[in-house]
This record gives C-alpha cells, sequence and structure tokens, in this order.
C-alpha cells in the first residue's frame, strides 16, 4: 500500500529529491523506497534524479500544464504516472510488471529502469561502461566494508568486511571475437554470491544460512559501503572460462555445494591465487575477510570510498 513509508523529508531532501515531490506524491516516496531505489538513481556511476517537468494532462474537459516527476526509463525521461501504472513492487522489495500474463522483473541500471532478472547469467546486462575499453580483458576481485559507526556484532569479528563479488571487464574487440559470449568490451559486468540481505548471515555459521544466487549485477553494488578493489589483467580465454564456471554452478547446484563450506579460517581459499578463479575445484567461497586478507597484500589494490 502506498502512502505507508516512514520516510522523513529530511532524509528525502537528503538524496537531492525535491519537497515538493515528497508532500504531493507519497506513492512515488513510497515506491522509491520499498523498492530501494534510491540507491541506484543516487549510484556514483550514474548520479541521476527525480527531476520535476512540465507535462500536459487533462483536467477537467481541458489539457493545462503541470509540473510532474519524472524517473529514467529505458533510457527516456519517463513521467511517474506512466510508470506507477506499469511497475508494481513486491513484498521483498522486486520491481515487476505483468505484461500479456507473464511477470517481467525490472532494476535500474545506467539507462534508468530496465527489464531485467538479475539472476540471467547467459547475456548479462552492464553495471555501466567505461569511455574506453581496457587494451587487455581484466577482472576485479571486490569486497565491501561497511562504515565503522553502522558496525554491528558481527562486524566486529569481521573489522567490517561484509560480501564478495567479482566485476568482469572485456578488452578491446572482445565482442567481435567472441560474439557469442553475449559481454561487450569496455563494460563492467558486476557478478556476486549469496543472499542480498545482510540479515540472513550467522554469527556462529556465517555461511551455513547463506541461500541465494549468483546476481548481475551484484546487489552490494548499490549498498552505502566501501569497496575494496583488486584489479588484475586476464587473457580472454581465462576471463571465458570464470564466465563458464559462474554459469555452471549457479542455481541449486552450487548451493548445496555453499552449505558444506566449513566457514573456518582454514577453509580452501578460492582467493590464495587470483586464478585459483579458473579453476572449478576451487570454486568454495572463503570468509570475505580472508580475501580482504589477499587483498592487501597485492599492490594494486585500492578502495573505492562511498558516503
Amino acid at each position: 500500500m502506498f502512502g505507508t513509508t516512514p520516510v522523513s523529508l529530511n532524509k528525502w531532501k537528503q538524496l537531492g529529491f525535491s519537497e515538493e515531490t515528497f508532500r504531493n506524491y507519497p506513492d512515488l516516496v513510497d515506491f522509491t523506497f520499498q523498492s530501494h531505489l534510491h540507491r541506484h538513481v543516487k549510484h556514483p556511476y550514474y548520479k541521476h534524479t527525480i527531476d520535476m517537468r512540465p507535462l500536459f494532462v487533462r483536467k477537467e474537459g481541458r489539457v493545462v500544464i503541470e509540473n510532474h516527476p519524472h524517473l529514467l526509463m529505458n533510457g527516456k525521461s519517463t513521467p511517474w504516472s506512466r510508470i506507477r501504472e506499469k511497475i508494481r513492487v513486491d513484498a521483498k522489495g522486486n520491481l515487476y510488471s505483468i505484461e500479456e500474463g507473464k511477470t517481467r522483473l525490472w532494476t535500474y541500471l545506467k539507462n534508468g529502469l530496465t527489464v531485467w532478472d538479475r539472476h540471467n547469467l547467459e547475456r548479462p546486462q552492464a553495471l555501466r561502461r567505461l569511455i574506453t575499453a581496457p587494451p587487455r580483458s581484466r577482472i576485479e576481485i571486490i569486497t565491501t566494508h561497511a562504515h565503522k559507526k553502522e558496525w554491528n556484532l558481527l562486524d566486529r569479528v569481521l573489522n567490517g568486511t561484509r560480501h564478495s563479488l567479482v566485476r568482469v571487464v572485456p578488452g578491446e574487440g572482445f565482442s567481435s571475437r567472441y560474439p557469442h559470449q553475449g559481454l561487450e568490451e569496455g563494460k563492467v559486468y558486476s557478478l556476486g554470491w549469496g543472499a542480498a540481505k545482510w540479515e540472513d548471515f550467522s554469527l556462529c555459521n556465517p555461511l551455513s544460512t547463506l541461500r541465494g544466487k549468483w546476481s548481475s549485477p551484484d546487489p552490494f553494488e548499490f549498498y552505502k559501503q566501501d569497496l575494496c578493489v583488486t584489479p588484475e589483467e586476464v587473457s580472454d580465454e581465462k576471463l571465458i572460462r570464470l564466465m563458464d564456471v559462474i554459469r555452471k554452478k549457479k542455481g541449486d547446484a552450487l548451493t548445496a555445494q555453499m552449505l558444506r563450506v566449513r566457514a573456518t579460517n582454514r577453509v580452501k581459499a578460492l582467493f590464495s591465487n587470483v586464478f585459483d578463479l579458473f579453476s572449478p575445484s576451487k570454486m568454495e567461497f572463503d570468509l570475505t575477510k580472508n580475501i580482504y586478507k589477499w587483498q592487501k597484500r597485492m599492490p594494486q589494490t585500492y578502495f573505492e570510498k562511498r558516503e
């Protein structure tokens, strides 16, 4: 039900959204926060907003011009009234529409609201596109780090490390050399495993309750957490191998494997060597804290701050 989400005007304005929108369109405010859309709209890679723009509307038998909120949808600025008629939010905060009797999932990326199921890895949607493609393909190993003021009990044990994910960046000419891979050079593809909600983790058994799937983009890309990034150049063949392993291990088979992993510092490490990523026998996830220890030894590692 719209009009029920407890969101303060202050928080709304801190996001750069107008007071007029907050007061006149409570259904949009609910839609934005129930789906966590604000995390996507204000992502530092996108820096989008919710605009108030003139719109022709019919009132009492005549056409008048009124300011109306607009969001980016499929690359075009679209009135909220049109989006509201099409897209809904389910109990888990997922965006969806019903078209011709079929459910279509949506997310918000560089072109705004986009039809996309983030669990579909056959032809993944890019998180963003770089200005120029790198000369060689690369992967980026990432751990996310909660801001200290937001640490909970488990964060104190793990020093704020919460999640790990991988980005894939095909190099120059990749799509012409490998057209069937569904990956374009210069685009950044984010891939991660796990539950999207932090509260699904258990302090006593960090991996035992982890029920989830591979996602692209990884939902943690849109959380307010710092990212520790370790880039590594790889051959096209190794990048393809990584994608093949992830695609083959998605779904229930990988879920079963992940509940078998022992959550100790002695567990077989996925990231003892960056090229372990391409060995199916080592596709077992270690604690994110251990991955971070490996990252700190790599001279190319850097932090991407998120305020």
